[in-house]
């Protein structure tokens, strides 16, 4: 209105006059009808030393894993961005988690803050009592503002982009979700980060570089050693098949998927193979037979496929094979477990009985490997 007064841009406002417009208007109907959220743009600064500020948040996702979890929740160094994680059935369960963490780390450090949010899981007369007792302060953000939480709440998001991209490389069922995180986690403890110039979360919290010559590819296929007490026969074999899904959390071996009978076990002498997985169907049928009571009958041998199962096909020149004739009856053989070779499967689709456990190789195949993080 001013503009129009000053600016006589209509007719009919002459009784007003520019002094009218000194004054502020303040209108409670537009502040109501009006109302936004205020700029983040200035954030509290960030703590500079390890484990003076500690963060967490419990984030639902609505699948439960073979374990029967639901939640997982985080806990995270502010100074170092070292997390830790943990999966959970209820809530109820993250206090104690924070609670151990804390007595781990008050022998040798100084912890001044926990951040949470305004869950009931955190913020109750038993957990104040017990930081208070240790001189800890909490630090509550308001209702309905994750943005005071930002780090951990981020961090969320960011991990399970990562879980999203392993299981569809790989064809996980949706109920792995908890294992790949784990190995997600571990991974991205010893991964650079931009927040940390460069510097991976491991060594910044500890002081020694990472080791990072265990690492494999989530999902891929693994052979876990048999003993020879647990052998039936000289005959018996010295491996088993199973699936690589990270690494144990108390000694120094791999978390593994048996691939006959569907249970997680943790092993130190195992082989891998990283350039395959296991066919989805199957993995199905095997976790619904362990875990949810189904008596379907599992095929007899166990169905490879190659990695990652959403491979590119570019068609390219494709070289004389006539040479290589006999190259086409190959067989993918891997401790009596085998997948047809491709003069093979064109022989069953043109019969009617299509296999697809693994890509035709007539063409010259490129393999799009998208890998989740960045060394």
């Amino acid at each position: 209105m001013k503009q129009m007064v000053l600016k006589d841009m209509v007719d009919g406002m002459k009784s007003l006059k520019l002094k009218d417009f000194d004054e502020p208007l303040d209108c409670i109907a537009c502040t109501i009808a009006k109302q936004k959220r205020r700029s983040y743009k200035r954030h509290n600064k960030r703590s500079k030393v390890c484990y003076e500020r500690i963060m967490s948040d419990v984030c639902p996702i609505g699948v439960e894993t073979i374990g029967g979890n639901i939640y997982f929740q985080l806990i995270q160094d502010e100074a170092s961005r070292y997390k830790w994680c943990y999966l959970l059935r209820h809530k109820d369960e993250s206090m104690p988690n924070v609670k151990n963490l804390i007595l781990e780390f008050e022998k040798e450090h100084n912890i001044k803050w926990f951040s949470s949010d305004r869950g009931g899981e955190f913020i109750n007369n038993k957990m104040k009592r017990f930081l208070s007792d240790r001189g800890i302060k909490l630090w509550k953000t308001n209702a309905y503002t994750p943005e005071e939480n930002c780090l951990v709440e981020k961090l969320n998001g960011t991990l399970m982009n990562k879980v999203r991209a392993i299981c569809e490389a790989t064809g996980l069922p949706d109920s792995l979700w908890g294992e790949v995180l784990m190995y997600v986690v571990e991974v991205d403890n010893m991964s650079p980060t931009k927040a940390l110039s460069g510097m991976t979360p491991y060594e910044r919290l500890t002081g020694t570089k990472p080791d990072v010559g265990n690492l494999h590819v989530c999902g891929c296929v693994a052979f876990a050693h048999v003993p020879k007490k647990k052998r039936a026969s000289k005959l018996s074999p010295k491996a088993v098949p199973t699936l690589f899904l990270g690494y144990a959390q108390t000694s120094l071996g791999f978390r593994l998927l048996d691939l006959r009978s569907g249970d997680l076990i943790e092993r130190r002498d195992v082989s891998f193979r990283e350039d395959i997985t296991v066919d989805s169907a199957y993995m199905e049928l095997l976790l619904a037979r362990r875990y949810d009571g189904s008596q379907e009958e599992l095929p007899l041998r166990v169905p490879y496929v190659r990695l990652p199962v959403n491979a590119v096909l570019e068609t390219v020149d494709i070289p004389d094979r006539r040479a290589n004739k006999d190259s086409d009856d190959e067989m993918l053989s891997v401790d009596g477990d085998t997948t047809m070779g491709t003069k093979k499967r064109r022989r069953a689709d043109s019969s009617g009985e299509s296999d697809d456990s693994l890509d035709d190789w007539e063409f010259n195949c490129k393999l799009a490997w998208e890998y989740c993080w960045t060394f």
